[in-house]
């Protein structure tokens, strides 16, 4: 057996020590009053977890009920059965979310080389590991993407495709977003003979929608309410200015007016990039899978209706496999540094911090905003 690269072991070694920092910020969690800067308090008081209640019972959104998917919720809940307290949860979280990072870091290694620092060294990783398990869902669709890394459709084999499928499958019954890599994916097998490949396609979407509702069916079987709450919850969710998207200045209106124009420009941004991505393909003579997902993905955080500080655990990953230059990363990753303590201050109690801190959110967002485009626009020009 091949022995892993001293390189690849300092990565994990870094990786891991970010995800035990990022527990060790959290360390206020433990008194009341104290700091303590992640959604899984939210979880463990207002979601039910600190009374062991199983998830998805309760068929009112925002009740005793996880507003994530059927994956994401069932481990939160089985991280939570032993623990004794809020720090416990949150400490048996960052370990699992941990080992999460490092798959990443191994599973980025191979593709990306010594561009996976950007990743494994990344400061986001101590800010929101243990912020909340979108980790665990990047892990789904990253061993996806780099399955089919620098590969062509019509020389990679069956398997390796239905597992990539399978797992954007598991991703999107752990977060929906690693569904969006579906588009790429098919429009990528189909590239060249979009009729010798139909069936090819099908199956593949097919092996998608199967891993998705394997996950999912015990529990809508048992709760068809409680499995659909956490989708209504978040159909419903207001756009305010903490979303830190740029639908916040559609606050004023109502909620769903606001959220139904943020759903159709979301759903147009998507459609814009599978055409350009079809286009683009024509014109290079082969399907740009990775810049494609890349795309697709900066399209959906930049339209959606909430852009949530933690999503840079999807986009670096991404970043690292397509290959924008390092200095654009590295620049994403002081202005992501930025953001978090800007909102920390901005939930500060002190009037004066707070108001320096909702000022310092409000720009960091507007500039992230801006990073999202440019890194869409930079995929978009890849070769």
């Amino acid at each position: 057996m091949r022995r892993p690269s001293p390189e690849l072991l300092a990565m994990i070694a870094v990786t891991a020590a970010l995800a035990i920092a990022s527990g060790l910020l959290r360390q206020g969690c433990a008194v009341e009053a104290g700091w303590c800067p992640t959604d899984l308090r939210v979880m463990w008081f207002e979601r039910g977890l600190y009374f062991g209640y199983p998830p998805y019972q309760s068929p009112v959104p925002g009740s005793i009920s996880l507003e994530y998917p059927v994956l994401t919720g069932g481990l939160m809940w089985l991280l939570a059965l032993p623990a004794s307290s809020l720090l416990g949860f949150i400490w048996l979280s960052t370990i699992v979310l941990g080992l999460c990072a490092v798959a990443i870091t191994a599973m980025l290694y191979p593709v990306a080389g010594r561009r996976t620092w950007l990743w494994a060294a990344a400061p986001s990783l101590a800010w929101y590991v243990s912020f909340n398990y979108d980790a665990f869902a990047s892990m789904f669709a990253v061993a996806a993407l780099a399955l089919l890394a620098g590969r062509r459709p019509d020389t990679t084999s069956r398997n390796r495709l239905f597992a990539a499928a399978a797992l954007l499958g598991f991703g999107g019954a752990a977060k929906l977003y690693p569904l969006l890599f579906l588009v790429p994916l098919l429009l990528w097998i189909l590239f060249g003979a979009p009729r010798a490949r139909l069936k090819l396609a099908a199956q593949t979407l097919g092996i998608a929608v199967g891993a998705f509702a394997l996950v999912n069916l015990p529990v809508f079987a048992a709760s068809p309410a409680g499995w659909l709450a956490p989708y209504q919850f978040q159909a419903a969710r207001p756009i305010r200015v903490d979303t830190l998207s740029v639908w916040a200045v559609l606050s004023e209106l109502p909620p769903a007016w606001a959220n139904l124009i943020s759903t159709a420009v979301t759903a147009i941004a998507l459609i814009a990039v599978a055409i350009w991505s079809w286009h683009r393909g024509r014109r290079l003579g082969n399907y740009p899978l990775l810049p494609a997902s890349l795309a697709m993905l900066a399209a959906y955080l930049v339209a959606n209706k909430v852009y949530s500080p933690q999503y840079a655990l999807w986009l670096l990953p991404v970043l690292v496999l397509v290959g924008i230059k390092a200095s654009t990363v590295i620049a994403y990753l002081l202005l992501d540094t930025g953001l978090f303590w800007a909102l920390q201050l901005a939930y500060n109690h002190t009037d004066q911090l707070m108001i320096v801190g909702v000022v310092s959110l409000v720009t960091f967002a507007v500039v992230r905003f801006c990073f999202t485009l440019a890194f869409g626009r930079q995929a978009m020009a890849l070769e």
